[in-house]
C-alpha cells in the first residue's frame, strides 16, 4: 500500500511539472467551505474518509481546514431456541446480544501551498472514544439452568498524524491520497457469569493496550460545497 501511495505522490507531481506554466488551477481551499470526503475501498465502494457515520472538512482558509471523522455503530440479537419431540419441548436455549461503539477523529490540516496544482498538506489530531458489548444466553436441561454472561467494555484514545495530496479536477471536486500514523492506548475490561445447578464461576480480566500503527493509507474523493 505504501508503494501505491508514493507511485500517486510521483504522478501527480508530474503533473504538476507539466502544467505549471498554466494558468493557475481553480480549488475550493476557501474560508467558509465544507466538504464530504469518501474513501475508495478496494473494492472500488465508497465509504467515509474517516469514520463510519461522517467524514467533514471545514475550510477555515487556504492553508488550513479541520475534519471531524464519526464512528457508531449499534446492534441487538435476541434468539430462541426449542427442540420438540412429540408433544414436549426439550432443551429451550435463549441468547441476547447487544454491542455500541463511538470515536471521534478530530484532525487539524495545513496546506503547503494552497495554489499549487497538486495540494501537499499535513495534519495532526487525536481520537476518543469506548466500546460497549453483552452477551447473554440460558440453557434448560433436565438437572436444572445453566446460565451465562459476558460484558466486555473499553475506552481509550490517541494521537494521530496525516500528510497526504489533494488534487482538484475541477474547482468543486477533489482526489485524495493519504497516509496515516497514529499511536493508541486502550483500557478493556472483560466479566464473565456462569451458573449451573452445582457450579458458580465469575471472572474479570483488565487488559490495557498501547499500540503504534502507521500502515493505513486512504485513497478518496471530496466534494465541496
Amino acid at each position: 500500500m505504501q508503494k501505491i501511495f508514493l507511485s500517486f505522490i510521483l504522478l501527480v507531481l508530474l503533473y504538476s511539472n507539466i502544467y505549471a506554466q498554466e494558468k493557475e488551477r481553480q480549488n475550493s481551499l476557501e474560508a467558509g467551505k465544507w466538504a464530504l470526503q469518501f474513501t475508495i475501498d478496494q473494492n472500488f465502494t465508497l465509504s467515509n474518509f474517516e469514520g463510519s457515520i461522517a467524514s467533514v472538512k471545514k475550510q477555515f482558509s487556504p492553508r488550513s481546514a479541520l475534519r471531524l471523522g464519526l464512528s457508531l455503530d449499534f446492534g441487538r440479537s435476541n434468539s430462541k431456541e426449542n427442540d420438540f419431540i412429540y408433544n414436549d419441548t426439550l432443551n429451550p436455549q435463549y441468547s441476547k446480544r447487544f454491542y455500541f461503539s463511538a470515536f471521534i477523529y478530530p484532525t487539524y490540516l495545513i496546506y503547503v501551498n494552497p495554489n499549487s496544482p497538486v495540494n501537499l498538506y499535513f495534519g495532526g489530531g487525536f481520537t476518543l472514544g469506548g466500546s460497549y458489548r453483552w452477551h447473554e444466553s440460558e440453557q434448560s436441561e433436565e438437572e436444572g439452568s445453566y446460565y451465562a454472561w459476558e460484558k466486555t467494555y473499553s475506552y481509550g484514545g490517541g494521537i494521530t498524524g496525516t500528510v497526504g495530496v489533494e488534487f482538484f479536477p475541477i474547482k468543486n471536486f477533489s482526489i485524495l491520497a493519504e497516509y496515516f500514523v497514529s499511536l493508541q492506548y486502550a483500557n478493556e475490561v472483560s466479566s464473565t457469569v456462569y451458573t449451573s445447578p452445582s457450579n458458580y464461576q465469575k471472572r474479570e480480566v483488565t487488559s490495557d493496550y498501547v499500540e503504534f500503527f502507521g500502515k493505513r493509507v486512504n485513497f478518496g474523493l471530496a466534494v465541496y460545497f
